[in-house]
C-alpha cells in the first residue's frame, strides 16, 4: 500500500522555533472519488471500456452531486491487447501511478507486462483528484478494482456473443477469454471495439476477486514510472510552461495562528524579477518571473510574526 509524503513546505526566517506538528494529522482525507469508465468510441485504434464504480464511499457521491455527473474514463485497449489505466490520483513521490494501476488491472485479468499507465489530466470528470492523508487507495480501492472487473466483464461478454455461448462458460486471464469447452481463445485486443458496444453491466453482477485469487495486488512491483523519474522525463505540475506565466511563492507564519507583524516589501520588490508582494489568506506572496526570483523575492521580504497562541504546539501537547 503505498504513502502519501509527509512534507512541509517553511518560508519566512523567524526566531521562533516551535516543535514540528505533522501535517498528516490535520488532514482529515481528500475528497471522495467517483471512478468510472465511460463507454465510448475514443479512436479507430483504441476503445474505452467499462462503468462507473456505484460502490464508491458516501464521500463519493457527496463529491459527485457537488461536480454534476462526474465520471471518468480509465481503462483503454488498443488492438494489440495493451491495456491503458488512467490514474486520477496525482503523483507526488508516494507510487499512486503503480498502486492504483495494480488495483485496476487485478480485476481486469491482464499480465502485469501488457499494463500502460497514464495521468489523468486535469478535469471534473475524474472527481476528486487530491492526494493527502494516505487516502488515495483507500478512497479507489473498490471503485477502481470495479472499473477493472466491469471491463473484464463486457470482454467476456463480447467474446460470449461472438461464439454465441454462454459467458458464464468463459473464463479470461492474462488478457485472454477461453471457452473450455470448444478449444477457442480471443485476446482483449481483438475484442475490445465489441465489448465497448455493450451496454454497460448492473455494479450488482459484477464479480470482485477474493483475496485467495489475487496475483498482482499484494505483489512487490517495479514502479512504473521510475525510468521517467530517473531520465528527468516524467511530468509533474511545477514543469507546466505557459506564455507569460508568473511565478508565486507564499511567506507563511511559523506556527498556527501566527500574525505576520512587519516585513520589507520595498527590499523584495528591488529583486529583479519580482513584479508583486501581496497579502493572502495563508501569508505573504511574492509573484515573479521565475521561480528562483520568487524565492529570493521571499527572503528579502523578511517576514516577522508574532508568536501566536500555538508556538510551542507539538506531538506531544
Amino acid at each position: 500500500m503505498s504513502m502519501d509524503p509527509n512534507q512541509q513546505h517553511t518560508s519566512a526566517t523567524h526566531p521562533i522555533e516551535p516543535r514540528p506538528l505533522t501535517r498528516r494529522r490535520f488532514l482529515a482525507g481528500a475528497a471522495g472519488l467517483q471512478v468510472g469508465v465511460l463507454l465510448s468510441r475514443l479512436e479507430p485504434a483504441t476503445w474505452r471500456i467499462g462503468r462507473p464504480g456505484d460502490g464508491a464511499v458516501a464521500a463519493t457521491e457527496s463529491a459527485l452531486q457537488q461536480a454534476g455527473d462526474a465520471l471518468g474514463t480509465f481503462v483503454r485497449v488498443d488492438p494489440a491487447g495493451v491495456c491503458t489505466v488512467i490514474v486520477p490520483k496525482p503523483e507526488i513521490g508516494q507510487g499512486v501511478r503503480t498502486s492504483l494501476a495494480m488495483l485496476v488491472a487485478e480485476e481486469l485479468e491482464v499480465d502485469w507486462e501488457d499494463v500502460r499507465v497514464e495521468q489523468a489530466p486535469a478535469g471534473d470528470q475524474y472527481g476528486g483528484q487530491t492526494s493527502s492523508g494516505s487516502g488515495s487507495v483507500r478512497q479507489t480501492w473498490e471503485p477502481l478494482r470495479t472499473a477493472g472487473a466491469t471491463a473484464r466483464t463486457m470482454l467476456v461478454a463480447a467474446a460470449a456473443a461472438r461464439w454465441g455461448v454462454d459467458a458464464g462458460a468463459c473464463t479470461a486471464a492474462l488478457g485472454v477469454v477461453r471457452h473450455a469447452a470448444s478449444g477457442r481463445s480471443l485476446g482483449y485486443g481483438a475484442l475490445a471495439e465489441e465489448a465497448s458496444q455493450l451496454p454497460i453491466p448492473a455494479t450488482s453482477s459484477i464479480r470482485l476477486k477474493p483475496r485467495s485469487e489475487w496475483t498482482i495486488i499484494g505483489q512487490s512491483k517495479a514502479r512504473v514510472d521510475n525510468p521517467d523519474v530517473v531520465r528527468g522525463s516524467a511530468t509533474f505540475g511545477m514543469d507546466v510552461r505557459l506564455p507569460g506565466m508568473r511565478f508565486a511563492v507564499v511567506a507563511r507564519p511559523p506556527a498556527f495562528d501566527a500574525r505576520l507583524e512587519d516585513y520589507d516589501e520595498t527590499a523584495a520588490r528591488a529583486v529583479p524579477g519580482v513584479i508583486d508582494v501581496r497579502p493572502v489568506s495563508s501569508g505573504m506572496a511574492v509573484v515573479a518571473t521565475s521561480t528562483w526570483a520568487a524565492i529570493q523575492g521571499r527572503v528579502a521580504l523578511d517576514a516577522r510574526w508574532s508568536a501566536g497562541p500555538h508556538a510551542d504546539l507539538d506531538d506531544a501537547s
